[in-house]
C-alpha cells in the first residue's frame, strides 16, 4: 500500500467498526486510512509514546478524533512502520 505506513488488516477492521461500516467497505477503509496517514506524516504531528513501545497519533475533528497506534519495530511486510490499531480518541 502506498503511504508512510503499512496498514494492517486489523487496523482496517477497527476503522470499519468505529465508522459503523461493513466488511464490504474494506477498500474504502484502506483508502481513508492511507489518506489520514499521509496527512499525519506531512503535517509533522508528534505521537505519544505508549508504555508498550508503540506510538499513538491523534486525528483531528475532520476524521472523527481517533487514535492511530503505530509500531516501528521490523516486521515481515517490510521496513515501513505499521498501523496496528485504530481506537476512539482518548480525551
Amino acid at each position: 500500500m502506498k503511504g508512510p505506513w503499512y496498514i494492517t488488516p486489523s487496523a482496517v477492521r477497527d476503522y470499519l467498526r468505529i465508522r459503523g461500516w461493513s466488511e464490504s467497505d474494506y477498500e474504502r477503509g484502506v483508502n481513508d486510512l492511507c489518506k489520514i496517514a499521509e496527512e499525519i506524516a506531512t503535517n509533522g504531528k508528534q505521537p505519544a509514546f505508549l508504555d508498550n513501545g508503540l506510538l499513538r497519533y491523534r486525528t483531528g475533528r475532520a476524521h472523527g478524533r481517533m487514535g492511530l497506534v503505530v509500531s516501528t519495530t521490523p516486521h515481515t511486510e517490510g521496513d515501513l512502520p505499521q498501523l496496528v490499531a485504530v481506537t476512539r480518541s482518548i480525551k
